[in-house]
């Protein structure tokens, strides 16, 4: 489920009373929303694997120089560049839910920031 988020109220309506996890940006407060809050690396945690609903609202951008300096190093383009830095940061949230267990058939929702990010998780 993809859903434009303007508005983090969104998010609220969206989830309900459902249980939920979240990650944005360290600007942001941990008392945004309701849901239960991300690391912005979470890497390896286990402690959401229970969670079905997840909302992914970090940017991870690199800087101009940053961008320069992977297309002319690595010859990457600004696509790559974005599932090598948003992509990798996107998944490893998400998978710290319940998509990662096997066993677990009950639906999954998730709210992301755009289509590319949709694509690469697909």
């Amino acid at each position: 489920m993809i859903i434009g988020l303007r508005k983090f109220v969104t998010i609220e309506k969206q989830f309900g009373r459902t249980e939920y996890a979240w990650q944005a940006n360290v600007r942001f407060p941990d008392t945004l929303l309701n849901g239960k809050r991300l690391p912005n690396c979470s890497h390896g945690l286990n402690t959401f694997s229970h969670i079905n609903n997840m909302a992914f609202l970090s940017a991870l951008n690199p800087t101009p120089e940053a961008s320069r300096f992977l297309k002319n190093f690595y010859g990457l383009n600004d696509k790559q560049i974005h599932a090598a830095i948003q992509g990798e940061a996107f998944f490893q949230s998400i998978m710290r839910g319940s998509a990662r267990d096997p066993d677990n058939h009950q639906p999954k929702h998730y709210l992301i920031p755009s289509l590319q990010d949709a694509e690469f998780l697909k």
